[in-house]
């Protein structure tokens, strides 16, 4: 699992340079595809995966802007904790990423059957 960790974080980093924010939802499938051993250790790395790395991506931007954009966009989303939109954002970025990772898990499968 931690392999397919590392392969959803890579696969998203280069996903996020290059593709909109359901490119994480691409780097899921991908990794799920090609190396998962079971769909719920998909699902499982897919969270993972994608929850650190935009955790990190999001708390990055926190610090470097001095919390002043996650103040305007919690404003905006109704959130009264700021930081907590960093961890919101982790959340959702793992979920995407853990159900694609599950649906490369069972085309996988499907494929092999046939």
């Amino acid at each position: 699992m931690i392999s397919t960790t590392l392969y959803v974080l890579v696969f998203g980093l280069i996903a996020g340079l290059t593709l909109p924010w359901w490119g994480i939802g691409v780097a899921g499938f991908a990794a799920g595809l090609w190396k998962a051993p079971s769909a719920w250790k998909a699902l499982g790395a897919g969270f993972s995966g994608a929850g650190i790395l935009w955790l990190a991506a999001a708390g990055y931007i926190h610090l470097k802007s001095g919390g002043i954009l996650t103040v305007k966009i919690a404003g905006i989303a109704g959130l009264s904790n700021p930081p907590m939109l960093v961890v919101l954002t982790a959340l959702i970025g793992g979920v995407v990423a853990a159900l694609a990772a599950a649906t490369g898990y069972h085309l996988r499968s499907l494929l092999k059957k046939t």
